[in-house]
């Protein structure tokens, strides 16, 4: 049996490592204008332009509704999700929402806004040609 002085020294250690835990201050990624070329699973993923304008539109869309809504991107909406549906492409909510069967809620809700999104980013794919190109190269 432990003697009440370790014990209570022990005791002792455990809130202090605690507490020190708590008080780190814990920071969101910075979102930036190529943040959405780190997204994982996109490397290989041998998208085009258009799919590229998507991954990078929702992956705006994602941050910042999971700021505004104090959660996880991961959560709003996951890499795999999101790499798909830019794969996918859907222009209709009715398309989309068949695609997500009901996994996504923060999407589902926001169904009419993510296929602008979608629409926007096909419309101007041209910006993303030459980050396409790098990623299929290998160069990202």
């Amino acid at each position: 049996m432990a003697e009440p002085e370790n014990s209570d020294a022990l005791l002792l250690e455990v809130y202090k490592r605690s507490f020190d835990i708590c008080m780190q201050l814990y920071e969101k990624e910075l979102l930036t204008d190529s943040s959405y070329l780190y997204t994982y699973g996109l490397q290989g993923s041998n998208f085009n332009d258009q799919q590229l304008a998507i991954v990078a539109g929702l992956y705006g869309w994602r941050d910042l509704v999971a700021r505004a809504e104090d959660e996880s991107t991961g959560y709003i909406l996951p890499n795999k999700t999101l790499l798909e549906i830019a794969r996918q492409m859907p222009v209709t909510p009715s398309k989309l929402w068949w695609f997500l069967k009901s996994k996504h809620p923060y999407v589902e809700r926001n169904l009419g806004p993510v296929v602008n999104i979608i629409k926007h980013s096909i419309l101007n794919a041209a910006a993303f040609g030459a980050a396409a190109q790098h990623l299929k190269e290998g160069r990202i």
